[in-house]
């Protein structure tokens, strides 16, 4: 079972919709697998992360994805103008701030409470 779908119908905005599951060490590398392609396949995208229905992650796996970030920052430059993160919890949202300071994104970056947040803020950010 895959942790995340990838919706790449309504570009430049990429919507990553995760499962509503704790994902395994597996699941998680798949994860980090599929949006490095996306990366890799798009220039000038505006990424939803859709956290509505994101269960637990592991503190290895945030640390693991804060060193994913750094690792590749340069590709995700390259490919994105911006991020924005739904994630309504207040613990979830303190989870993704956490993976923020591991590493600090140096693209625009956005978490919002509701999918109506986000739908502003990624057609502004596309239009710009």
């Amino acid at each position: 079972m895959k942790f995340v779908e990838i919706d790449e119908t309504k570009l430049p905005i990429i919507t990553i919709q995760f499962q509503a599951f704790s994902p395994n060490d597996e699941q998680f590398g798949e994860f980090l697998a599929d949006i490095e392609i996306v990366y890799r396949n798009h220039t000038g995208v505006v990424l939803v992360y859709d956290g509505r229905n994101l269960n637990f992650v592991s503190s290895k796996q945030r640390i693991r994805l804060g060193k994913w970030l750094k690792e590749n920052k340069e590709l995700v430059k390259s490919a994105i103008k911006g991020s924005c993160y739904i994630i309504p919890g207040g613990i979830s949202r303190l989870m993704m701030n956490a993976v923020f300071i591991i590493q600090k994104p140096e693209w625009e970056t956005k978490i919002v409470k509701t999918q109506e947040e986000a739908d502003v803020w990624v057609n502004w950010l596309a239009e710009k």
